[in-house]
């Protein structure tokens, strides 16, 4: 018997998740999700600590589908609480951000591809469609972070070059 979690996600999230892992993640130890998972479920003993609190969910009417077996349910815990929910939700949604902005910035700099086709191009290969202007609403935003994205690009590039990184 599996237990399901509902982590509420943008419309392009829930494509980025079911194209990575499928319509439904089964929570395990070995992928990067599964592990933010299973570090913020709550143990049994904690529930008389939780005090529920109105849901501030952001507002969207998808939801990415969490699958955890009954034993390690019983094992790890029985609830997230909602603001686990939300911070979920944001990790998701940045982590997926830096990865498409790095990767454009990447594509301009050794293939002289320009940043909106990058963007485009990896939106689409992830099956994340143009709706509501979903397209130019990100790229403005990559268009306001890209500055700060190549300072912490090149400063990392630095030190690896010179010695001083990994």
């Amino acid at each position: 018997m599996y237990l399901e979690i509902k982590i509420p996600v943008t419309r392009a999230i829930k494509q980025f998740l079911i194209f990575k892992y499928g319509e439904v993640f089964k929570v395990n130890k070995t992928d990067w999700l599964g592990i933010i998972i299973t570090s913020i479920l709550n143990k049994k003993r904690s529930y008389s600590y939780y005090k529920p609190e109105s849901s501030k969910y952001l507002v969207t009417d998808d939801y990415y589908t969490i699958s955890l077996s009954q034993s390690a349910f019983d094992k790890e815990g029985i609830l997230i609480e909602d603001e686990h929910l939300r911070l979920i939700s944001r990790a998701l949604e940045k982590l997926f951000r830096e990865h498409l902005f790095e990767q454009a910035i990447l594509c301009k700099k050794l293939y002289q591809l320009k940043y909106k086709d990058t963007i485009i191009n990896i939106l689409e290969f992830y099956g994340i469609q143009d709706t509501d202007g979903y397209y130019d609403a990100i790229h403005r935003d990559f268009m306001r972070k890209k500055k700060n994205i190549i300072e912490k690009m090149n400063k990392k590039h630095s030190k690896i070059a010179h010695g001083n990184g990994y």
